[in-house]
């Protein structure tokens, strides 16, 4: 792999082409295109490409996360929505806390929450972000308009 030179760090520079010869903007319109993802129903915007152990390109699914902040007379915990990973059925999604973990909630938990700012929910990313879960997470501000159809996508309904 190259290596540049910016000022006196020295970084790897990806290569421009994969083991087959394919640069990412290929594989991505090879990849996707008749059909959304299989693991996540999503499209190529959704994903990060890097090339794999094995030399060929590999797309990782994006989760879009908003990050919340319960109030006070609720303990003030950060919760993390997937507003695109399904609950228990398509008309809630899944969420995440440091105590209780992953489980369902509904959409009303937007009026009972308060958008959390980045110093608040490093903690909660940083260990989503890290084994065993391992998210590739695309923070968002707002739940995506399409929320719920990509919810019944996943769910196959």
């Amino acid at each position: 792999m190259k290596t540049k030179v910016a000022g006196n760090r020295i970084s790897p520079v990806p290569p421009k082409r994969d083991a087959s010869g394919r640069t990412a903007s290929q594989f991505l319109r090879e990849s996707f295109e008749f059909e959304y993802c299989s693991e996540c129903s999503q499209d190529a915007s959704n994903h990060t490409v890097v090339i794999g152990p094995t030399g060929h390109w590999f797309a990782y699914c994006k989760t879009q996360v908003i990050f919340r902040k319960w109030p006070k007379s609720e303990g003030g915990g950060i919760i993390a929505l997937f507003p695109c990973n399904p609950g228990t059925n398509p008309y809630n999604f899944d969420s995440y806390e440091h105590i209780g973990q992953h489980g369902a909630a509904c959409y009303d938990i937007i009026h009972r929450t308060k958008l959390a700012k980045p110093e608040e929910y490093a903690r909660l990313k940083a260990e989503l972000e890290a084994e065993p879960y391992r998210y590739h997470l695309d923070v968002r501000q707002r739940f995506p308009s399409n929320a719920i159809e990509i919810c019944r996508r996943k769910m196959g309904r």
